[in-house]
């Protein structure tokens, strides 16, 4: 893949989009909107490499500024080392061209995901080497070896095998004895997205190792969403089964499915295809100029943390993540208008920031830290973007019915 267009052929191809109105033939029109949505998607690569190549360089000081602008967030150790790490590795397998720089980038990001999380699980030694369980920890064990999954798919070398072979086996040690349940996110909770990239890691190591150990589980997993972790009023997996304060389920909510659904798609990709379609009729909003998906079902529902801002009911959370989503869906028309809002972001975000008089500190609504620099306004959400515009499913193509 070059990338290569810039913004203004970008706004060119979208404007002709959205004027064209009617064409004669619907082959013609989905396809001019699947080359609409190439343009956007590069120009947002484009500019998301040339952000990270320069935060991430040696010397750059990556650790500093991620404690910085991510020290709020409850994985703000984990995910902007793990998130990008994965889209370089999807980018080392679209351009091998620049196939060693982009592994040469990702493994500076994984080093350090693999201290942050041996710091998390107080690891013997400081070395997950040495971990005999996995301590309740499923949210950082199953996104680190997803990436270190990812790594080895991408054709990265040897480094981390053996350690991406021993969670893959501390995971499935876990994991079968639940049949189905899902992996406790952290002692005592558990939210059911985490068992998804967990049961993808382990599905990607068994492609690279010949294995078999994930078919089982993943069925298993399938059967108990239906069976136990599905709301009644929208036929979608709900967001939390446990914490420590109780055990009450928790409605489905956009950031989750956004993200569950692109990784389910890799798992099972009819069931993925099923709860796609329930999302867009559940979640899915056309307001006056903007669209998107709901943080929460309708739009009805606060903001936190998890959700970032919400506008009109719509959470930039569940919108950004929800490209990897339609993505994963060939809903090329859905990706396009979210990948729009995502490059228009920094446009609706200056005009919420709010300065602190005493201190001169920027913040977004809810107190989220604003980055002028970043390309969404806001340095994680740069990390979740660079990682849902370059998401790709790892998994051999299925053979034509």
């Amino acid at each position: 893949m070059r990338i290569a267009p810039t913004a203004g052929v970008a706004a060119l191809l979208i404007t002709l989009w959205i004027a064209a109105g009617p064409r004669a033939h619907a082959d013609d029109d989905a396809q001019f909107t699947v080359d609409a949505a190439r343009v956007v998607r590069a120009n947002l690569v484009r500019q998301l490499v040339a952000r990270f190549d320069a935060l991430t360089a040696p010397g750059a000081g990556y650790p500093t500024y991620v404690d910085k602008h991510c020290r709020v967030f409850p994985e703000g150790r984990l995910f902007p080392y793990t998130l990008p790490a994965i889209a370089y590795g999807a980018l080392a397998a679209d351009e091998p061209d620049r196939r060693a720089a982009h592994l040469e980038h990702a493994a500076s990001l994984l080093d350090l995901a693999v201290v942050n999380t041996a710091a998390q699980l107080k690891a013997p030694r400081h070395d997950l080497m040495q971990l005999r369980d996995m301590r309740q920890q499923g949210t950082w064990i199953g996104q680190l070896n997803l990436a270190l999954s990812i790594w080895r798919c991408a054709g990265g070398d040897g480094r981390y095998e053996a350690l991406n072979d021993h969670l893959t086996k501390l995971l499935v040690d876990t994991m079968t004895p639940l049949k189905g349940k899902p992996i406790d996110s952290y002692p005592d909770q558990s939210w059911p997205f985490d068992t998804a990239p967990t049961l993808l890691s382990i599905k990607l190591h068994d492609q690279i190792a010949g294995a078999h150990q994930a078919e089982a589980l993943i069925r298993q997993h399938l059967a108990w969403l239906k069976a136990e972790g599905t709301d009644a009023a929208t036929g979608l997996p709900v967001s939390r089964i446990r914490t420590v304060h109780d055990d009450a389920k928790r409605a489905p909510r956009g950031c989750d499915l956004s993200w569950r659904l692109a990784l389910l798609a890799a798992l099972d990709a009819d069931e993925a295809r099923r709860l796609y379609d329930l999302y867009v009729r559940h979640f899915w909003l056309e307001r006056p100029m903007i669209a998107g998906f709901a943080e929460w079902p309708e739009g009805k529902g606060d903001m936190d943390v998890d959700s970032g801002p919400i506008v009109m009911g719509i959470g930039a959370s569940a919108s950004a993540l929800g490209i990897a989503a339609a993505r994963s869906m060939h809903d090329d028309a859905r990706a396009m208008r979210l990948m729009v809002m995502a490059h228009d972001t920094p446009k609706l975000t200056a005009l919420s920031v709010t300065v602190d008089p005493n201190n001169g500190r920027a913040t977004l609504p809810g107190g989220l830290p604003y980055d002028p620099q970043a390309v969404t306004g806001m340095f994680y959400g740069d990390v979740t973007l660079f990682y849902v515009v370059t998401w790709r499913d790892w998994t051999p193509a299925r053979p034509a019915p």
